[in-house]
């Protein structure tokens, strides 16, 4: 992360079309923010902008809160895990339409966000573990994301460096490489995100 601009490189694990029922293939992804848009690039789909749903998994707490405009209005409190929350209620169009978010009273971190329908169910993220890196600023150590009940992804930080040096590249949409993947992989991926029929 820096500053509004941010890059997500993980690695999926997925089945093996050998015999060998311990053979795995991992297929890697990155997501970047240029301060502005995000991008992901795959084997399978190659390089593409993300939607403002498909961004809600991947955007930091600070860009959480700039969904918060003066017509978002609070409509309740409910507990989630060990967090106290206020629950918002978002002004928006399109994918922000209804949307909804969960701010822990005491620190004020985003601590879920609910989205509207897709495909019948809800969008939901919820962050965890929140832990201090900074005085005054703390980051989830666990985001997970749900449609209705099923958990589509998880993601944990295994170690964090602050100041370190970056470079410009890593946030640049049009510098994003991977390598080529095969066909096939598309269904596959898409029905381990939640993308197949159901």
């Amino acid at each position: 992360i820096m500053g509004d601009r941010m890059r997500i490189e993980s690695s999926m694990e997925m089945p093996s079309r050998s015999k060998d029922p311990d053979s795995k293939r991992v297929m890697e992804s990155a997501v970047v923010c240029d301060g502005t848009d995000f991008w992901m690039v795959t084997p399978a789909t190659g390089k593409r902008k993300l939607s403002q749903r498909e961004t809600k998994q991947y955007q930091t707490q600070r860009q959480l809160w700039d969904m918060i405009t003066d017509e978002a209005v609070m409509v309740g409190s409910e507990t989630l895990g060990e967090y106290d929350c206020y629950i918002v209620q978002l002004a928006g169009e399109g994918d922000e339409a209804g949307a909804k978010l969960w701010m822990d009273k005491r620190s004020r971190v985003i601590v879920a966000v609910e989205t509207g329908s897709m495909r019948g169910h809800e969008s939901r993220l919820v962050n965890s573990d929140f832990r201090e890196v900074e005085a005054g600023w703390q980051i989830p150590y666990k985001t997970q994301v749900y449609r209705g009940d099923r958990l589509l992804s998880t993601l944990v930080v295994k170690s964090r460096e602050v100041n370190s040096d970056l470079a410009e590249s890593l946030f640049d949409p049009e510098a994003l490489r991977v390598a080529e993947g095969r066909p096939e992989d598309v269904k596959e991926m898409m029905q381990s995100q939640g993308g197949g029929n159901d």
